[in-house]
């Protein structure tokens, strides 16, 4: 008999997007894979993938959700691959909620062989040293023929990172002038969890401006620019 493919999962919840092109839109988030950052691991289970996919179906229509956020590391791609699969089989066309990866393990090789199943993908940098990596998981999805749209997520969680992410837009200047022609670019979303200056926020957009049409900020904290006479 051959074993059931098994998925750890962490805690699913419901909310409603904070960032991004999707802001405002109820969500449900599925962390999927260990995180060897957290020590505390009592939140997380293991399911069959054909148990969970229809969990996470069910839980999705009873509580009209407009999408799927799978957030992964780079553990267990293969139940995940078979994850996504399931969640597109199980659905219907008119019942059809879209799935968002949220990739963290920026491997192109993932990107690769997740686009199939997936709707939506956020890419998402929190260091400019993964950068090659992320620019051919980019150019994967340019010239890939799946109708999946995808938007560049850069997390800037300490003021020590301002520097190096600044500094790596010029490193993706080689992919910026077909990302901004390409319809299935969403842009760039720019999510500060530490407090900067005024003068840092504004300066952060200018450079992001510079090479991407699209460019957002989001904030924990409000940005306010002080008024000026003309």
């Amino acid at each position: 008999m051959l074993e059931t493919k098994k998925v750890t999962v962490g805690k699913i919840s419901i909310s409603f997007e904070r960032e991004g092109p999707f802001m405002g839109t109820k969500t449900l988030f599925v962390p999927i894979g260990m995180d060897n950052n957290n020590n505390n691991n009592n939140n997380e289970m293991v399911y069959d993938i054909d148990t969970l996919a229809m969990s996470i179906l069910n839980l999705a229509y009873r509580n009209n959700v407009e999408k799927i956020n799978i957030i992964v590391n780079d553990s267990q791609l293969d139940e995940i691959i078979l994850l996504c699969g399931k969640l597109r089989e199980y659905q219907t066309q008119d019942e059809y909620i879209p799935l968002l990866l949220v990739c963290n393990c920026y491997s192109s090789y993932a990107i690769a062989l997740l686009i199939p199943m997936i709707d939506i993908v956020a890419i998402e940098l929190k260091s400019a040293s993964i950068i090659d990596e992320v620019i051919k998981s980019l150019h994967y999805l340019y010239i890939s023929y799946s109708i999946v749209n995808y938007y560049i997520k850069i997390v800037i969680s300490d003021k020590r990172e301002y520097d190096s992410i600044c500094s790596l837009f010029n490193k993706m200047n080689e992919i910026c002038s077909y990302l901004n022609n390409d319809n299935k670019f969403l842009g760039v979303y720019i999510h500060v969890e530490d407090l900067l200056s005024v003068q840092d926020y504004s300066r952060l957009y200018d450079i992001a401006k510079e090479y991407f049409e699209d460019v957002r900020i989001f904030s924990r904290t409000p940005i306010v620019f002080l008024a000026q006479h003309l």
